[in-house]
């Protein structure tokens, strides 16, 4: 089952369902923990590098996106973390809804 924020895991118990493990606040923890760069940040597909995986193997719409988000008189930062001119670091592209939703656990099934 998921929640807005979290994972619990089931069993069948027959003629119900168990809760058997909850993740309660561990993910949003764990993101601050090892990630703490990451935290409340825009992580999609346009912030990837120019010429990059991604670039490269890209149609032209979304290689014009990328371009677009590398460049600093666009979207793109002056400094996209290595001095340099590129996508906007993490640290600075605040999701507006994360600081309310914290991280969201996506879809999973198994059985």
């Amino acid at each position: 089952g998921f929640g807005g924020r979290g994972i619990s895991i089931f069993k069948d118990a027959g003629d119900k369902l168990e809760l058997t493990w909850d993740s309660n606040s561990e993910l949003e923890m764990k993101v601050c923990e090892y990630f703490p760069w990451a935290h409340n940040s825009i992580q999609d597909e346009e912030f990837a590098p120019v010429n990059g995986g991604l670039y490269n193997s890209s149609d032209d719409d979304l290689q014009e996106v990328l371009r677009d988000m590398n460049d600093p008189a666009k979207d793109g930062c002056a400094d996209a973390g290595d001095g340099k001119p590129g996508a906007c670091p993490l640290n600075m592209t605040i999701d507006s809804r994360s600081p309310k939703d914290g991280p969201a656990p996506e879809s999973m099934a198994a059985g």
